[in-house]
């Protein structure tokens, strides 16, 4: 991929994750969190009867390395960093959590080899972490990075705790998680994770670091429909939006 057509098409997904909030805290090169975040919606606050967020489907396009590129299965993190911002409390002492998640990258090639990702937004993703039954909601995410070593991604979620007898919202926080993978050995790869935990009004509550491996499950596979969406045609349609039409089969 030329710089420029991947410079063009970053700063592009970057304005969506980047669009709310204007004092952030860095923690690596050029990546930051943000310190506050808007508050969520009056129907996805504690007291609200719980109802999913709307199906109102956005396809966020954004290329990938051939070794990330695949299908990844973690068993869980090493969390590495906890910081309570209610109390000032940091802890420095690694903790193994159990939290099983399959994660695949890489829906379609372009006729230049590149491999693109399709993130269909919003989408449901509770995880596997412990008992808890938490509905965990992704609402945005953004591409910050993506070079031929490393890739850096960001997800703002909404997560939900709801009570089972009534359907009513118990309490409603928001997390900002950025995630950067690089290529480890033969079949693994590495991530780091940050996740900083906002309220429901965007206030900083906590925020956490952990490191995991992901072993491969299977190879890039190219997938031409998901969620009733054409990736065929979405894709021509982001490349050609931003000009990158020499990467379509048909130039």
């Amino acid at each position: 991929m030329k710089k420029s057509e991947l410079s063009l098409m970053v700063a592009l997904l970057m304005a969506i994750g980047l669009a709310a909030g204007t004092r952030a805290e860095v923690i690596q090169a050029g990546i930051e969190h943000k310190e506050y975040l808007p508050p969520v919606a009056q129907s996805y606050k504690a007291g609200a009867r719980f109802s999913a967020p709307a199906q109102v489907a956005r396809v966020a396009w954004f290329p990938v390395p051939d070794w990330l590129a695949g299908a990844w299965l973690k068993p869980g993190d090493m969390e590495t960093y906890v910081r309570d911002f209610r109390t000032g409390q940091e802890t420095t002492k690694p903790i193994w959590l159990d939290n099983k998640v399959r994660l695949a990258f890489g829906h379609q090639r372009d006729c230049l080899g590149t491999v693109w990702h399709a993130e269909v937004l919003p989408f449901r993703a509770d995880g596997n972490r412990g008992p808890s039954t938490d509905r965990r909601y992704v609402m945005d995410m953004s591409c910050l990075k993506s070079q031929p070593d490393m890739v850096s991604l960001r997800f703002h979620s909404n997560v939900f705790q709801v009570d089972p007898e009534d359907g009513e919202i118990e309490t409603t926080t928001q997390q900002e998680e950025i995630v950067t993978f690089r290529p480890d050995k033969d079949g693994v790869i590495a991530s780091t994770s940050s996740t900083r935990t906002f309220d429901e009004n965007g206030h900083a509550i906590i925020q956490s670091n952990s490191n995991a491996g992901r072993s491969k499950l299977a190879d890039f596979v190219p997938v031409n429909e998901l969620n009733g969406i054409n990736l065929v045609e979405s894709l021509t349609q982001f490349l050609t939006s931003n000009n990158m039409t020499n990467r379509l089969s048909s130039q």
